[in-house]
């Protein structure tokens, strides 16, 4: 038991690095725009934990019982074939059960994951609007609301482990029919036929307790399991990456070399600032790359270095990078910045393996490679 436990609990350490790495490789990586963490908090504490518990979990409970299963059968079926044939036909029954209200089930899960989205949308919006949300004194509907979603998301987690339990009570119910109808049967092959021992019956009615009980939980292992059949759809797809598709450091440099780069195009490109003014740029940088932007807040040069990185996509034009006259890639390229105000609380670690540290020289800028794009 312990070997097995252990074995589950190293498998599924595996699979749960595997899952969550490449989920969240895949979100941070698919999009320059800056998506809902909440969601994407959620779905790692929550709907990849469901996956854990109500699918990897219960497919080691249905191995483990299988087992004991087989173990039992084999015993029932020595004893005689006929009577055992009968057991364990009447004992697959329960198994349909898990069948009949999956469609129940999937759907007070979608539920509950839906509502815990909810909730932590509303935490994440409360928290991060603390100071403006007080100012408007709004203290008393912020609780109304938390408390409102919070009562939605429990409700529906208890009607998810109710319809769990709904279908374990039945799944028990004809289990118990289906053991008594065939003990009947082996009565009256020992009253009336003599060809059973009582004996034998007897040990046949212990072993199928063997069976029934494995049985029983199969069924109720398959029951939670098809709680995550639309979550298994969504996320069980990044299982399938291969190693070579999971080298993300391979696929997706930190930064763009500039060294690789010998001429940036910026053609015709046109981007409205938050200020109503329109943004014009239509020019060509080669290498060395010395841009000084001047200009007052607001200006728009934040928003140059944005378009040249890709976060933001102009209303028209381009943006083409070159090196040695091949087309590297439009629009979407990382080249590293110092922004105005980051949000930042990772210490990460850019220096390469072939250097001790980087030197960030922005003070000593050549005045002979300068250009002013605003005056």
């Amino acid at each position: 038991m312990y070997l097995f436990e252990v074995t589950q609990a190293s498998i599924v350490k595996t699979i749960n690095i595997k899952l969550k790495s490449e989920y969240f490789n895949s979100e941070y990586l698919s999009s320059y725009e800056v998506k809902d963490y909440s969601k994407i908090i959620s779905v790692i504490s929550n709907d990849l934990k469901l996956i854990e518990t109500n699918y990897l979990d219960q497919i080691f409970a249905i191995l483990s019982r299988v087992l004991l299963f087989v173990v039992s059968l084999c015993y029932m079926l020595y004893l005689n074939f006929f009577i055992s044939l009968i057991f364990v036909c009447f004992s697959i029954l329960p198994i349909i059960v898990p069948k009949i209200m999956q469609s129940k089930l999937k759907e007070t899960a979608n539920v509950f994951s839906e509502k815990n989205a909810d909730y932590s949308k509303v935490i994440k919006e409360v928290f991060n609007g603390f100071y403006t949300l007080r100012s408007y004194s709004v203290i008393k509907e912020i609780i109304t609301l938390s408390n409102k979603k919070l009562n939605n998301l429990e409700a529906s987690a208890f009607k998810l482990k109710q319809s769990s339990w709904t279908t374990q009570l039945i799944s028990a119910i004809i289990s118990g029919f289906c053991f008594i109808v065939p003990f009947v049967v082996g009565c009256y092959f020992v009253i009336y036929q003599h060809n059973l021992s009582f004996s034998a019956l007897i040990g046949i009615f212990l072993a199928n307790d063997a069976i029934i009980g494995p049985i029983q939980e199969i069924a109720a292992a398959l029951g939670i399991m098809n709680t995550t059949t639309d979550l298994r759809k969504k996320y069980l797809k990044y299982l399938k990456q291969s190693d070579e598709q999971s080298k993300v450091t391979d696929r997706y440099p930190s930064t763009f070399s500039t060294n690789t780069v010998e001429e940036i195009n910026i053609n015709k490109v046109q981007y409205k600032l938050g200020n109503g003014n329109n943004l014009t740029l239509n020019m060509s940088l080669r290498t060395p790359f010395r841009v000084l932007l001047i200009g007052p807040s607001g200006s728009g040069k934040t928003t140059i270095v944005n378009l040249i990185n890709g976060i933001l996509s102009p209303y028209k034009g381009n943006i083409i990078f070159k090196s040695k006259d091949k087309l590297l890639c439009k629009n979407k390229v990382n080249i590293s910045t110092i922004d105005q105000s980051p949000y930042c609380s990772l210490t990460i670690d850019v220096r390469p393996s072939s250097q001790k540290r980087r030197n960030l020289d922005m003070i000593r800028v050549p005045p002979t490679h300068q250009k002013g794009i605003f005056s």
